[in-house]
């Protein structure tokens, strides 16, 4: 059977199987970089493992020689670590040319890993970003305050998980923001919009998109990311702007030059999308898609890892799924629980966030947003009042649009 090379093992449980189906079989290297910011891997019994600890392209080059693979996918979710399976990928191309690799390559990987300068290639290529300027210094800084007025924010051109992000009312705090600085920052005017998110599998072969997911609205308090706030998916305003952010999200990363899994995220104010920033991995939407009903994310790239078309495989949202933050420590009685329920897709927990009380993500799904309403009354106590409130908003607006469009249609039966 031919190998495959996978480089980190988030979503294994959905990659082992469809690569076998491929007549692959997998090996998942796991890194000290995937381990620190995601939760074990689940369902990795009978697959080949290889913790490789605090690997560089040479280690894993190391292992792709060990097992002469013929497909090696990068899972990898940081911008350092893409930019590792980016080096990786031209060392393969110079050795073993006959090998495929879904993994960005390096001049696209060193692009999306600065915030500032995929917007200027983006903006360049005709696209709608949002506005902003690289600063060095407070007075750079108090320029762009001058252009933009207050409130600002202030983020450094490389990181995730809203890492290093200041939101600034005044000049006073942007002098705070900026003091103890030692790298440039992007200096953004803040807008009040919804902030949307779409993940994108880009190949040699084209671009599939998956349906968006709403994070919400843009918020002052920057340390609630939107990887610790509900989440809803699909995202769909009833004004066609849904499928206008997929058709964007899928230009700018053939633009871009991506290969893999990589999100392209916007915020949506006045009628207008708005590229904020591109994250070159995963970046926490696959499951939240394929619980909504949409294609599989990892499937998909594991199909195309292999050669085989993803177009293939790919579909519509036919359901709703929620991640509800929750404040409770998902332990083994919990997640035995949790396990047994038909409408929980997922648990996720949460590291290392000591200024939020959220200690796990628990992916909700169903078939319409009213039955995921009873399943936040029934779970309401592993959460907070904020987050139930927010979810219901969030589900209450989908069974608005859905109402409206079942009125729309009998009026229509009605007068025909």
């Amino acid at each position: 059977m031919r190998r495959l090379m996978v480089i980190e093992t988030e979503g294994a449980e959905f990659v082992g199987p469809r690569a076998r189906a491929a007549g692959y079989e997998p090996l998942f290297v796991e890194t000290t970089a995937g381990s620190r910011w995601l939760p074990a891997a689940a369902k990795l019994d009978g697959y080949d493992v290889l913790r490789a600890g605090a690997a560089d392209e040479r280690t894993l080059f190391d292992v792709w020689r060990d097992c002469q693979a013929e497909s090696v996918l990068s899972l990898a979710l940081l911008e350092d670590e893409c930019l590792r399976d980016a080096r990786l990928a031209r060392l393969l191309a110079e050795a073993a040319p006959h090998v495929h690799v879904l993994a960005s390559p390096l001049a696209a990987a060193q692009v999306m890993a600065d915030k500032g300068l995929t917007k200027r290639v983006l903006r360049s290529a005709g696209f709608a970003v949002l506005p902003g300027v690289e600063a060095h210094d407070l007075a750079q800084a108090s320029e762009a305050a001058r252009r933009f007025g207050f409130p600002l924010v202030v983020k450094p051109r490389r990181g995730f998980v809203g890492q290093g992000l200041r939101f600034v009312r005044d000049q006073a705090g942007l002098a705070a923001a900026f003091q103890g600085r030692a790298r440039a920052c992007l200096v953004e005017p803040f807008v009040s919009g919804v902030e949307v998110g779409v993940e994108v599998l880009a190949w040699s072969g084209g671009a599939i998109s998956q349906p968006p997911v709403c994070k919400g609205v843009t918020r002052a308090n920057l340390f609630e990311h939107p990887a610790y706030r509900v989440r809803v998916c699909p995202w769909d305003d009833g004004a066609g702007m849904a499928a206008r952010v997929r058709s964007l999200a899928e230009q700018m990363a053939r633009v871009l030059g991506a290969c893999g899994l990589v999100e392209m995220e916007f915020v949506v104010a006045r009628g207008e999308a708005l590229l904020m920033e591109v994250n070159p991995g995963p970046a926490g939407l696959s499951r939240l898609c394929s619980a909504a009903g949409g294609a599989d994310s990892f499937a998909l790239a594991t199909a195309a890892a292999v050669g085989a078309d993803p177009r293939a495989e790919a579909g519509q949202a036919s359901g709703v799924a929620l991640m509800l933050p929750i404040v409770c420590a998902p332990d083994a009685a919990l997640r035995e629980r949790l396990a047994a329920r038909s409408d929980v897709a997922y648990v996720e927990p949460v590291q290392g966030v000591p200024t939020l009380r959220i200690r796990a993500n628990l992916l909700l799904r169903g078939t319409h947003a009213a039955g995921l309403h009873r399943s936040l009354d029934e779970l309401g106590a592993l959460s907070e009042a904020g987050y139930l409130e927010e979810a219901r908003v969030a589900l209450g607006a989908r069974c608005a649009r859905g109402a409206a469009e079942v009125s729309g249609l009998n009026e229509g039966a009605r007068t025909t």
